[in-house]
Protein backbone atom coordinates (compact mmCIF):
# COMPACT_ATOMS: atom_id res chain seq x y z
CA UNK A 1 0.00 0.00 0.00
CA UNK A 2 3.09 2.08 -0.08
CA UNK A 3 3.45 4.80 -2.62
CA UNK A 4 7.54 4.83 -2.52
CA UNK A 5 10.07 2.81 -1.22
CA UNK A 6 13.66 4.44 -0.62
CA UNK A 7 17.32 3.91 -1.59
CA UNK A 8 19.98 5.58 0.42
CA UNK A 9 24.29 5.61 0.89
CA UNK A 10 24.89 5.57 4.30
CA UNK A 11 28.55 5.93 6.31
CA UNK A 12 28.28 2.70 8.73
CA UNK A 13 29.01 3.52 12.78
CA UNK A 14 29.34 1.27 15.61
CA UNK A 15 26.14 2.43 16.71
CA UNK A 16 22.76 0.43 15.64
CA UNK A 17 20.81 2.65 13.53
CA UNK A 18 23.42 5.60 14.22
CA UNK A 19 24.36 5.64 10.58
CA UNK A 20 25.10 9.06 8.84
CA UNK A 21 23.00 9.31 5.58
CA UNK A 22 24.80 10.72 2.54
CA UNK A 23 22.16 10.56 -0.30
CA UNK A 24 18.66 9.48 -0.57
CA UNK A 25 16.34 8.68 -3.87
CA UNK A 26 13.24 7.00 -3.80
CA UNK A 27 11.32 4.80 -6.55
CA UNK A 28 7.89 4.06 -6.68
CA UNK A 29 6.19 0.68 -4.99
CA UNK A 30 4.26 -1.10 -8.71
CA UNK A 31 1.07 -2.44 -6.53
CA UNK A 32 1.15 -5.23 -9.07
CA UNK A 33 4.57 -6.75 -10.10
CA UNK A 34 7.34 -7.36 -7.27
CA UNK A 35 9.79 -7.27 -10.18
CA UNK A 36 9.43 -3.80 -11.44
CA UNK A 37 9.56 -2.60 -8.03
CA UNK A 38 12.50 -4.26 -7.28
CA UNK A 39 13.94 -2.39 -10.83
CA UNK A 40 12.91 0.52 -9.84
CA UNK A 41 15.02 0.94 -6.80
CA UNK A 42 17.61 -0.14 -9.00
CA UNK A 43 17.54 2.77 -11.66
CA UNK A 44 16.61 5.22 -8.81
CA UNK A 45 20.17 4.09 -6.50
CA UNK A 46 22.40 4.47 -10.16
CA UNK A 47 23.38 8.19 -9.10
CA UNK A 48 22.99 8.38 -5.38
CA UNK A 49 26.69 7.01 -5.18
CA UNK A 50 28.37 10.21 -6.73
CA UNK A 51 25.75 11.83 -5.02
CA UNK A 52 27.45 10.86 -1.74
CA UNK A 53 31.09 11.53 -2.67
CA UNK A 54 29.69 15.06 -3.20
CA UNK A 55 28.34 15.52 0.03
CA UNK A 56 31.38 14.00 1.93
CA UNK A 57 33.35 16.38 0.27
CA UNK A 58 30.82 19.22 1.16
CA UNK A 59 30.68 17.64 4.73
CA UNK A 60 26.52 17.31 4.67
CA UNK A 61 25.23 14.32 5.69
CA UNK A 62 21.82 13.56 8.30
CA UNK A 63 21.20 10.97 11.04
CA UNK A 64 17.80 10.09 11.38
CA UNK A 65 16.62 8.88 14.48
CA UNK A 66 15.70 5.54 13.02
CA UNK A 67 15.75 4.08 9.96
CA UNK A 68 12.30 2.16 10.41
CA UNK A 69 11.16 -1.35 11.42
CA UNK A 70 13.27 -4.11 11.26
CA UNK A 71 12.49 -7.18 8.97
CA UNK A 72 13.31 -10.42 8.84
CA UNK A 73 13.09 -12.65 5.95
CA UNK A 74 9.12 -13.61 5.65
CA UNK A 75 7.47 -16.98 5.88
CA UNK A 76 6.43 -19.47 3.68
CA UNK A 77 2.07 -18.40 4.65
CA UNK A 78 3.26 -14.53 3.92
CA UNK A 79 4.99 -15.19 0.52
CA UNK A 80 2.08 -17.26 -0.44
CA UNK A 81 -0.27 -14.24 0.79
CA UNK A 82 1.44 -11.85 -1.18
CA UNK A 83 1.71 -14.24 -4.39
CA UNK A 84 -1.94 -14.17 -4.35
CA UNK A 85 -2.38 -10.34 -3.50
CA UNK A 86 0.29 -9.41 -6.90
CA UNK A 87 -1.97 -11.88 -9.15
CA UNK A 88 -5.07 -10.45 -8.06
CA UNK A 89 -3.43 -6.60 -8.64
CA UNK A 90 -2.31 -7.93 -11.99
CA UNK A 91 -5.53 -9.03 -13.21
CA UNK A 92 -7.00 -5.65 -12.14
CA UNK A 93 -4.27 -3.82 -13.59
CA UNK A 94 -4.84 -5.56 -17.26
CA UNK A 95 -8.46 -5.02 -16.87
CA UNK A 96 -7.96 -1.30 -16.63
CA UNK A 97 -5.87 -1.39 -19.45
CA UNK A 98 -8.86 -2.88 -22.02
CA UNK A 99 -11.65 -1.71 -20.48
CA UNK A 100 -10.96 1.46 -19.03
CA UNK A 101 -9.51 4.68 -20.52
CA UNK A 102 -9.04 8.52 -19.29
CA UNK A 103 -10.82 11.51 -20.75
CA UNK A 104 -8.76 14.56 -20.00
CA UNK A 105 -9.99 17.80 -20.13
CA UNK A 106 -7.94 21.52 -19.62
CA UNK A 107 -9.54 24.51 -17.85
CA UNK A 108 -9.19 27.58 -15.85
CA UNK A 109 -9.18 27.96 -11.93
CA UNK A 110 -11.72 30.93 -10.88
CA UNK A 111 -9.01 31.85 -8.02
CA UNK A 112 -5.76 32.22 -7.47
CA UNK A 113 -3.39 29.30 -6.86
CA UNK A 114 -1.52 29.21 -3.62
CA UNK A 115 1.53 26.22 -4.20
CA UNK A 116 2.44 26.41 0.05
CA UNK A 117 0.04 23.32 1.52
CA UNK A 118 -2.74 20.78 0.52
CA UNK A 119 -4.80 22.48 -1.87
CA UNK A 120 -7.99 20.50 -3.32
CA UNK A 121 -9.47 21.58 -5.85
CA UNK A 122 -13.65 20.82 -7.23
CA UNK A 123 -15.27 21.20 -10.67
CA UNK A 124 -16.52 24.49 -9.05
CA UNK A 125 -13.06 26.02 -9.29
CA UNK A 126 -12.35 24.94 -13.25
CA UNK A 127 -14.03 26.68 -15.84
CA UNK A 128 -13.24 23.85 -18.67
CA UNK A 129 -13.04 25.06 -22.47
CA UNK A 130 -14.41 22.39 -25.15
CA UNK A 131 -12.31 20.11 -26.75
CA UNK A 132 -12.16 20.18 -30.28
CA UNK A 133 -14.77 18.31 -32.77
CA UNK A 134 -13.14 15.02 -33.46
CA UNK A 135 -10.54 14.59 -30.87
CA UNK A 136 -10.22 12.52 -27.83
CA UNK A 137 -9.38 14.38 -24.99
CA UNK A 138 -6.86 18.27 -24.42
CA UNK A 139 -4.11 17.95 -21.82
CA UNK A 140 -0.66 19.69 -21.39
CA UNK A 141 -1.99 22.94 -20.96
CA UNK A 142 0.57 25.72 -20.86
CA UNK A 143 -1.47 29.52 -21.13
CA UNK A 144 0.03 31.82 -24.20
CA UNK A 145 2.49 34.68 -23.66
CA UNK A 146 -0.59 36.51 -24.76
CA UNK A 147 -3.39 35.35 -24.81
CA UNK A 148 -5.22 31.93 -24.75
CA UNK A 149 -3.93 28.43 -23.85
CA UNK A 150 -1.35 26.06 -26.02
CA UNK A 151 -2.38 22.08 -25.58
CA UNK A 152 -1.94 18.25 -26.75
CA UNK A 153 -5.15 16.84 -28.40
CA UNK A 154 -5.34 13.62 -28.79
CA UNK A 155 -6.36 12.51 -32.48
CA UNK A 156 -8.23 9.80 -32.29
CA UNK A 157 -7.95 8.14 -35.89
CA UNK A 158 -4.07 8.04 -35.00
CA UNK A 159 -3.68 7.57 -31.74
CA UNK A 160 -0.88 10.62 -31.56
CA UNK A 161 -0.98 13.81 -30.25
CA UNK A 162 -1.50 17.39 -32.31
CA UNK A 163 -0.33 20.78 -30.71
CA UNK A 164 -3.16 23.31 -30.74
CA UNK A 165 -4.02 26.68 -29.50
CA UNK A 166 -7.47 28.11 -28.19
CA UNK A 167 -7.90 31.48 -27.94
CA UNK A 168 -11.67 33.26 -27.66
CA UNK A 169 -13.36 30.02 -28.04
CA UNK A 170 -11.52 28.91 -31.53
CA UNK A 171 -9.36 26.41 -32.14
CA UNK A 172 -5.72 26.49 -34.69
CA UNK A 173 -3.57 24.00 -34.85
CA UNK A 174 0.37 24.17 -35.52
CA UNK A 175 2.13 22.25 -38.32
CA UNK A 176 5.14 21.00 -36.41
CA UNK A 177 6.17 18.92 -40.03
CA UNK A 178 6.47 15.49 -37.35
CA UNK A 179 4.77 13.23 -40.27
CA UNK A 180 2.56 11.26 -37.87
CA UNK A 181 4.63 11.84 -34.71
CA UNK A 182 3.75 12.38 -31.37
CA UNK A 183 3.74 15.78 -29.93
CA UNK A 184 2.76 17.16 -25.91
CA UNK A 185 3.64 19.43 -23.54
CA UNK A 186 3.97 22.63 -26.15
CA UNK A 187 5.62 25.43 -24.25
CA UNK A 188 5.81 28.96 -25.18
CA UNK A 189 8.65 31.09 -24.86
CA UNK A 190 9.27 34.50 -25.41
CA UNK A 191 13.36 36.18 -26.24
CA UNK A 192 14.24 38.86 -27.90
CA UNK A 193 10.41 39.78 -29.07
CA UNK A 194 10.22 36.30 -30.37
CA UNK A 195 7.67 34.09 -29.82
CA UNK A 196 8.35 29.82 -29.78
CA UNK A 197 7.14 27.05 -28.89
CA UNK A 198 8.96 24.22 -27.04
CA UNK A 199 6.88 20.35 -27.63
CA UNK A 200 7.70 17.56 -26.44
CA UNK A 201 8.56 15.04 -29.89
CA UNK A 202 11.08 12.60 -28.00
CA UNK A 203 9.09 9.90 -29.93
CA UNK A 204 10.52 11.46 -33.10
CA UNK A 205 13.46 14.32 -32.29
CA UNK A 206 15.92 15.56 -29.65
CA UNK A 207 14.26 18.79 -28.32
CA UNK A 208 13.28 21.67 -31.03
CA UNK A 209 12.62 25.02 -30.50
CA UNK A 210 10.27 26.17 -33.35
CA UNK A 211 9.63 29.95 -34.03
CA UNK A 212 6.45 31.07 -34.91
CA UNK A 213 5.12 34.21 -36.27
CA UNK A 214 3.31 36.47 -35.11
CA UNK A 215 -0.16 35.16 -35.25
CA UNK A 216 0.93 32.67 -32.94
CA UNK A 217 0.17 29.42 -34.59
CA UNK A 218 2.77 29.52 -38.22
CA UNK A 219 6.05 27.73 -37.97
CA UNK A 220 8.37 30.11 -39.56
CA UNK A 221 11.72 28.16 -38.28
CA UNK A 222 12.91 24.76 -36.72
CA UNK A 223 15.28 25.47 -34.37
CA UNK A 224 18.25 22.41 -32.92
CA UNK A 225 18.85 23.40 -29.53
CA UNK A 226 22.75 23.13 -28.85
CA UNK A 227 24.01 20.58 -26.27
CA UNK A 228 21.60 17.95 -26.56
CA UNK A 229 22.04 16.18 -29.72
CA UNK A 230 21.27 12.69 -29.16
CA UNK A 231 18.70 12.99 -26.08
CA UNK A 232 15.25 12.39 -26.45
CA UNK A 233 13.93 14.10 -23.15
CA UNK A 234 10.32 14.00 -21.79
CA UNK A 235 8.27 17.33 -20.84
CA UNK A 236 11.33 19.34 -20.86
CA UNK A 237 11.02 22.88 -19.20
CA UNK A 238 12.97 25.90 -20.24
CA UNK A 239 13.28 28.94 -17.87
CA UNK A 240 15.53 32.01 -17.93
CA UNK A 241 17.12 33.37 -14.54
CA UNK A 242 19.68 36.12 -13.99
CA UNK A 243 20.59 35.77 -17.47
CA UNK A 244 21.17 32.34 -17.59
CA UNK A 245 18.72 29.42 -19.20
CA UNK A 246 17.84 26.86 -17.50
CA UNK A 247 16.27 22.91 -18.96
CA UNK A 248 14.63 20.56 -16.71
CA UNK A 249 13.92 17.57 -18.46
CA UNK A 250 13.46 13.70 -17.68
CA UNK A 251 14.95 11.21 -20.07
CA UNK A 252 12.74 8.07 -21.50
CA UNK A 253 14.43 5.32 -19.39
CA UNK A 254 13.90 7.52 -15.91
CA UNK A 255 11.47 10.57 -16.50
CA UNK A 256 9.35 9.01 -13.57
CA UNK A 257 12.15 9.05 -11.38
CA UNK A 258 14.97 11.47 -11.86
CA UNK A 259 14.57 15.06 -12.98
CA UNK A 260 17.99 16.20 -14.62
CA UNK A 261 18.84 20.10 -15.31
CA UNK A 262 20.57 21.42 -17.61
CA UNK A 263 22.22 25.50 -18.22
CA UNK A 264 23.17 27.65 -21.39
CA UNK A 265 24.53 31.24 -21.60
CA UNK A 266 21.65 31.38 -24.65
CA UNK A 267 17.69 29.95 -24.96
CA UNK A 268 19.30 27.55 -28.10
CA UNK A 269 22.65 26.60 -26.21
CA UNK A 270 25.18 25.42 -25.97
CA UNK A 271 23.60 23.56 -22.67
CA UNK A 272 25.44 21.44 -20.21
CA UNK A 273 24.79 19.29 -17.24
CA UNK A 274 24.17 21.75 -14.48
CA UNK A 275 26.65 20.29 -11.55
CA UNK A 276 23.64 19.63 -9.55
CA UNK A 277 22.12 17.33 -11.54
CA UNK A 278 19.89 14.91 -10.91
CA UNK A 279 17.68 17.86 -9.22
CA UNK A 280 14.75 15.26 -7.76
CA UNK A 281 14.94 11.68 -7.30
CA UNK A 282 11.59 10.87 -6.33
CA UNK A 283 8.83 9.88 -8.67
CA UNK A 284 6.28 11.89 -6.69
CA UNK A 285 7.88 15.02 -8.33
CA UNK A 286 10.51 14.29 -10.42
CA UNK A 287 8.26 14.48 -14.40
CA UNK A 288 8.24 18.06 -14.43
CA UNK A 289 4.37 19.44 -14.70
CA UNK A 290 4.15 22.76 -16.13
CA UNK A 291 6.71 25.82 -16.61
CA UNK A 292 8.25 27.19 -13.38
CA UNK A 293 6.32 29.92 -11.88
CA UNK A 294 6.92 33.28 -9.67
CA UNK A 295 4.59 33.11 -6.70
CA UNK A 296 4.74 36.23 -4.32
CA UNK A 297 8.62 36.20 -5.37
CA UNK A 298 9.44 33.19 -5.29
CA UNK A 299 10.32 30.43 -7.72
CA UNK A 300 8.11 27.02 -7.66
CA UNK A 301 8.69 24.09 -9.70
CA UNK A 302 5.59 21.69 -10.23
CA UNK A 303 6.28 17.63 -10.48
CA UNK A 304 3.84 15.33 -11.96
CA UNK A 305 2.92 12.52 -8.85
CA UNK A 306 1.96 9.30 -10.66
CA UNK A 307 2.73 6.83 -8.23
CA UNK A 308 -0.98 5.60 -7.73
CA UNK A 309 -2.34 7.19 -10.96
CA UNK A 310 -0.88 8.82 -13.83
CA UNK A 311 -2.09 12.29 -13.71
CA UNK A 312 -3.38 11.85 -10.43
CA UNK A 313 -1.58 14.81 -8.33
CA UNK A 314 0.96 17.30 -8.47
CA UNK A 315 3.70 18.19 -5.75
CA UNK A 316 4.63 21.92 -5.54
CA UNK A 317 8.71 22.07 -4.64
CA UNK A 318 10.13 25.95 -3.61
CA UNK A 319 13.05 26.83 -5.27
CA UNK A 320 15.31 27.68 -2.78
CA UNK A 321 18.37 28.54 -4.75
CA UNK A 322 18.99 28.28 -8.41
CA UNK A 323 22.41 29.37 -10.07
CA UNK A 324 24.78 28.09 -13.14
CA UNK A 325 26.48 26.15 -10.45
CA UNK A 326 23.83 25.36 -7.54
CA UNK A 327 20.26 24.28 -7.20
CA UNK A 328 18.19 23.34 -4.39
CA UNK A 329 14.24 22.72 -3.83
CA UNK A 330 11.96 21.65 -0.74
CA UNK A 331 8.69 19.90 -1.30
CA UNK A 332 5.75 22.52 -0.05
CA UNK A 333 2.75 21.54 -1.01
CA UNK A 334 0.44 19.11 -3.34
CA UNK A 335 -2.50 20.21 -5.71
CA UNK A 336 -5.28 17.48 -6.14
CA UNK A 337 -8.88 17.64 -7.49
CA UNK A 338 -11.44 15.71 -5.36
CA UNK A 339 -14.16 15.25 -7.92
CA UNK A 340 -11.94 13.98 -10.59
CA UNK A 341 -8.41 12.88 -11.06
CA UNK A 342 -5.34 15.68 -11.58
CA UNK A 343 -4.19 17.59 -12.29
CA UNK A 344 -1.04 16.87 -14.13
CA UNK A 345 -0.32 20.47 -15.74
CA UNK A 346 -0.34 23.68 -13.97
CA UNK A 347 0.11 26.80 -15.73
CA UNK A 348 0.37 30.48 -15.08
CA UNK A 349 0.06 34.07 -16.10
CA UNK A 350 -0.18 36.89 -14.46
CA UNK A 351 -3.57 36.42 -12.09
CA UNK A 352 -4.90 33.48 -14.55
CA UNK A 353 -4.24 29.72 -14.07
CA UNK A 354 -4.65 26.28 -16.04
CA UNK A 355 -4.74 23.06 -15.14
CA UNK A 356 -5.55 19.77 -17.17
CA UNK A 357 -7.58 16.81 -15.18
CA UNK A 358 -9.41 13.91 -16.23
CA UNK A 359 -12.19 11.42 -15.66
CA UNK A 360 -12.25 7.79 -16.35
CA UNK A 361 -14.88 6.07 -18.70
CA UNK A 362 -15.34 2.44 -19.54
CA UNK A 363 -15.32 1.80 -23.35
CA UNK A 364 -14.76 -1.88 -25.09
CA UNK A 365 -12.51 0.17 -27.62
CA UNK A 366 -9.95 1.49 -24.61
CA UNK A 367 -7.67 -1.44 -24.99
CA UNK A 368 -7.37 -1.34 -28.93
CA UNK A 369 -6.66 2.23 -28.76
CA UNK A 370 -3.77 1.90 -26.56
CA UNK A 371 -2.48 -0.50 -28.55
CA UNK A 372 -2.70 1.80 -31.81
CA UNK A 373 -1.32 4.72 -30.23
CA UNK A 374 1.81 2.48 -28.87
CA UNK A 375 2.20 0.05 -31.56
CA UNK A 376 0.18 0.64 -34.97
CA UNK A 377 0.76 4.35 -35.70
CA UNK A 378 3.51 5.86 -37.74
CA UNK A 379 6.38 6.86 -36.38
Amino acid sequence: GAEVEGVIVQRLSDTRDGCEILSTAYAPVVPYSYAKTLQGAHLAGIPLLEKAIGAVEAELSHTPKSLGPRYRLPTNSSVARQVVTLAGRKASHLTYGLLREKRWQIGRLTAPLDPEGEVLLSSADIEPIERPPGYSFIADCFASPKEGVYCEALNPRSGKGEIARWKSGEWAFLNLGLKGGHASYPQPIEDDESIFLFPAIAEVSSPVLYRLQPDGVTVSERIAIKGLDGLRLLDATLFNHEKAWYLFAGKRDSANLRLELWVAPALTGPYRLHPSSPVCLDPRGARMAGPIATIGGRLYRFGQNGTQNYGGQISAHRIEELTEETYEESRCGTIQCNDSWGPHTVSIRGNETWIDFFKEETSPLAGFRRFKGRYLSAG
